[in-house]
């Protein structure tokens, strides 16, 4: 489901059949526009869009671009689930693997995870990163759910010859993916950016009385901003500021960005499994 890059999609795949040494593709079906899957009525024109073509199971469908496919806000959790819905729906309507293709945030503190509501991620039975770093592709998995993460690996883009020509004689060339055998050595993993809020926020947590929401753990923003000016010799509005969501730089806001906790009732509740792990462990050890 090719939501952009139309004009191109004809000279990627025939890079990749010429780099794969395939002369004939016959079951590969690509949409020639976007269309809002979480209108609706979406789901089953999709599927019946497929079904006048083939009656054969899809292996896996890929929607590329998520915002280019869908008519609701990619930061609202409800309208991420009715996105996610009818994906699902088509999903098993084909009984076919679902790829979302889905930009990360602009933000530096969101440039490692999907752009958007956190749902997007909580939702996932896997998830993969593409980034580009000193001149290579990385590909690395940042959520596996029922088995052991890949191991992270490298490429670039490789040229491929098409022998195609435009209007002026100019070659046309492909490009396709390539593993690279050379491995970059891999650095010592730095303290985690949020460490030191994470640290706030339980320190905040357990003095405050470790509360927990169905498991979770969960701080109240007055929980929060009390320690703040207790513990921590902040003013008030000092305090009342690293609370804000809308504060960029701050406490509250580093962590909602990172996906490490997610705002409820009047205040917030872990959601990273590690963390939360990590905090009601110490807990149920005291």
């Amino acid at each position: 489901m090719a939501g952009e890059g139309n004009y191109g999609i004809r000279q990627r795949v025939a890079s990749w059949c010429k780099a794969h040494n395939i002369d004939q593709l016959d079951n590969l079906l690509i949409s020639n526009k976007a269309i809002d899957m979480d209108s609706p009525a979406a789901s089953a024109q999709i599927i019946k869009a497929v079904r006048e073509l083939t009656i054969e199971d899809a292996v896996q469908i890929t929607i590329d671009t998520v915002n280019n496919h869908m008519t609701g806000n990619e930061n609202d959790a409800k309208d991420t689930r009715n996105m996610l819905n009818a994906v699902q729906i088509v999903g098993r309507a084909l009984n076919a693997g679902m790829c979302l293709v889905h930009h990360t945030g602009n933000a530096v503190e969101a440039k490692h995870r999907a752009r958007g509501s956190s749902a997007w991620k909580a939702s996932m039975d896997s998830q993969i990163m593409v980034t580009k770093k000193d001149g290579l592709i990385e590909v690395s998995c940042t959520k596996m759910k029922d088995t052991e993460e890949p191991q992270t690996f490298w490429g670039k883009l490789q040229p491929v010859a098409l022998g195609w020509f435009d209007e002026d004689g100019e070659e046309i060339k492909g490009a396709v993916f390539a593993i690279e055998n050379n491995v970059p050595e891999q650095k010592p993993k730095l303290e985690s950016e949020n460490s030191k809020d994470i640290r706030k926020f339980t320190n905040a947590w357990w003095s405050s009385g470790a509360e927990d929401n169905n498991g979770n753990p969960y701080l109240s923003r007055s929980a929060l901003i009390d320690y703040l000016m207790s513990n921590e010799g902040l003013s008030e509005a000092t305090a009342k500021t690293y609370s804000q969501a809308s504060k960029q730089g701050r406490l509250i806001y580093n962590l909602l960005n990172s996906q490490i906790i997610q705002a409820q009732a009047h205040g917030w509740v872990v959601t990273d499994n590690v963390t939360a792990a990590s905090m009601m462990l110490r807990k149920a050890e005291k």
